[in-house]
């Protein structure tokens, strides 16, 4: 099994990095390696799964605090305590360290909170108003995000005496440092009577939540829009996070995407006189249907274009793509004997006044196997 990186490196920051720069860090991470934007890439995946399990440790002063003095050692455990005692958040921990005049870093920010909204091609066009749901994590209002009751004072741990450290040996006897067996660092005693009761100690709470988002026109799948201030909550004094919102766009029955250009996948089909003596066709696009003349001659493969037909530029809506609808010329399968009789005599005056490409055409494959004849 391979040994874990150092968190510090997964995350790309220093070790003595304040929690705006790892916080910053780890959202360009998660969002560079989030599986969403890397479908079957497994190393993508796992380093996902490697940001956040450093973005946890580093973000929790209490683990970070753990990790800094033990490495990974030290997390095994998750910084309980050995005989059986809770688990505490690093809302707690700085809480007590507020109570104690020794905190040294500000309130942490509340994390992203990323959502997927799916969108017709319709939609991504015009530009709607979508209502999206989600779960997010708020300060328990009953202890103000603190995991503790407002009047609980928890005494010292007795076997650090406050300090959250303690002196053991190590190798070859020689002494050093490790978090408290006792208080697991926290350098006091928190019962469970000291835990609030609505969040059990947690210092958060879950509500579901649902806002509206005006999504632009002209958006693209894994183009994103971020809403400041709609994530997790962050600590008490500190930044909510974002909520990110990531579109995803369905594929159309009739057109598809290449860029701002709107592409008919199906071409128009036109009959062999159509083609010939020209017509109107009818042109579908998202603003209804465009009447279009045919100029008679029209060859089969022509690729029509409408200009300004196409998707808007999500940055400036006024610029619009194209519309490109391919045409096709269909040839009859069954004939009536009348029509039989029409395109026979159409096709004995054809042979004898050719057009330029056909006689071109000719005269360049007679030239070739002349060629042909005489080198052999």
């Amino acid at each position: 099994m391979a040994a874990k990186r150092d968190y510090y490196e997964v995350l790309g920051v220093s070790r003595d990095a304040t929690a705006d720069e790892i916080n910053r860090a780890f959202r360009k991470l998660a969002l560079q390696f989030h599986p969403d934007r890397n479908p079957g890439d497994e190393e993508a995946a796992e380093r996902f799964k490697e940001v956040n399990e450093a973005n946890e440790v580093l973000s929790d002063p209490n683990k970070r605090r753990l990790y800094d003095r033990g490495g990974h050692d030290a997390l095994r455990n998750g910084g309980a305590d050995p005989s059986g005692g809770m688990r505490f958040g690093g809302s707690i921990f700085e809480f007590i360290q507020d109570l104690m005049g020794g905190r040294q870093h500000g309130p942490r920010d509340g994390a992203d909170i990323q959502v997927i909204v799916d969108l017709t091609l319709e939609e991504a066009y015009r530009g709607v108003t979508k209502t999206v749901y989600y779960q997010r994590e708020e300060n328990c209002p009953d202890c103000s995000g603190s995991g503790i009751r407002p009047q609980a004072r928890p005494p010292s741990c007795r076997r650090c005496s406050g300090t959250g450290v303690e002196v053991v040996r190590g190798f070859f006897g020689i002494p050093q440092q490790q978090a408290c067996r006792a208080c697991g660092g926290l350098g006091v005693v928190v019962s469970d009577a000291d835990l609030c009761r609505a969040c059990r100690g947690r210092a958060r709470v879950k509500r579901e939540r649902q806002r509206p988002v005006e999504v632009p026109p002209g958006v693209d799948t894994r183009d994103a829009l971020t809403i400041s201030g709609a994530g997790h909550a962050g600590e008490p004094g500190g930044n909510n996070g974002d909520l990110i919102c990531v579109f995803r766009v369905a594929p159309h029955r009739l057109f598809e995407r290449n860029g701002q250009n709107l592409i008919l996948k199906d071409p128009i089909p036109l009959t062999f006189g159509e083609a010939a003596l020209g017509t109107t066709v009818q042109v579908p696009s998202f603003d209804g249907p465009i009447p279009h003349e045919i100029e008679p001659g029209l060859q089969s493969g022509t690729r029509l274009r409408f200009p300004g037909r196409g998707m808007p530029n999500v940055n400036n809506p006024k610029e619009r793509g194209d519309l490109i609808v391919p045409v096709v010329v269909v040839t009859p399968r069954n004939l009536t004997p009348r029509q039989r009789e029409l395109l026979q005599e159409f096709s004995e005056i054809e042979r004898k006044q050719s057009s330029p490409e056909r006689k071109s055409f000719f005269e360049k494959v007679r030239d070739y196997f002349r060629g042909d004849e005489k080198s052999s």
